[in-house]
């Protein structure tokens, strides 16, 4: 009987040393899983943040190229209407001119001239100083420019000179090398043609065939 409660007794220990030890091992794989995820969360954090920050920047750049896209649309239509202005403001040809409106018609079409050519230098110089202009845009103004002053050059020159021969007053009409000369007199001979012709073919840098002579009588 003894030994019986004896064998019980030695079971029941070793039974409660068995659970200890299983309990024991099963705190320390535990401890051991909640340190690997302590050590992995931060990894995982660091990665959602990145992918997050990513996320932000993707949508930032296409905000970006938007924008950049509206703002390039925008200068190219404000180009495109400074240049259908400066067509606008154009000097008329002597063609379109009634020839028979008066003596007033040298002062006239000069008060003109002098209009449309502020209005067009004002573009221009507008568009040379706009730093939002493009590179192109900005070479085809100067050397715009650089083509209107050669033009006011060859008219003060050309006119100037007409009268200073004796003639009343002169007109000088130029456009993609061709020049017409409107002299005010009553008749011109041909000699005098020949020499009108010939001043303003040196003046203005042409053959003389590309000179045509117009007679506005006084």
């Amino acid at each position: 009987m003894r030994k019986a409660i004896w064998g019980c007794g030695i079971l029941l220990v070793l039974f409660t040393v068995y659970i200890l030890v299983a309990g024991s091992e099963e705190i320390t794989q535990q401890r051991h899983v909640d340190k690997s995820r302590e050590q992995a969360l931060p990894g995982f954090r660091e990665e959602q943040e990145k992918q997050e920050e990513q996320e932000k920047k993707g949508i930032q750049k296409k905000e970006d190229v938007i924008l950049e896209d509206k703002n390039k649309e925008e200068k190219e239509k404000e180009e495109k209407e400074k240049e259908e202005k400066e067509k606008e403001v154009e000097v008329r040809e002597e063609g379109d001119w009634d020839l028979e409106n008066g003596d007033d018609f040298f002062v006239e079409y000069r008060l003109y001239r002098d209009r449309v050519r502020s209005r067009e230098i004002e573009m221009l110089e507008s568009t040379l100083q706009d730093a939002s202009v493009s590179l192109e845009s900005r070479e085809r103004a100067e050397k715009k420019m650089l083509e209107l002053v050669d033009t006011m050059e060859k008219e003060l020159i050309i006119e100037n000179s007409l009268k200073a021969r004796g003639y009343e007053d002169a007109l000088f009409f130029y456009r993609n090398d061709l020049a017409t000369v409107m002299v005010k007199a009553d008749e011109l001979s041909e000699e005098e043609i020949l020499q009108v012709s010939n001043m303003a073919a040196r003046a203005a840098g042409i053959e003389r065939e590309g000179v045509k002579i117009l007679i506005k009588r006084s």
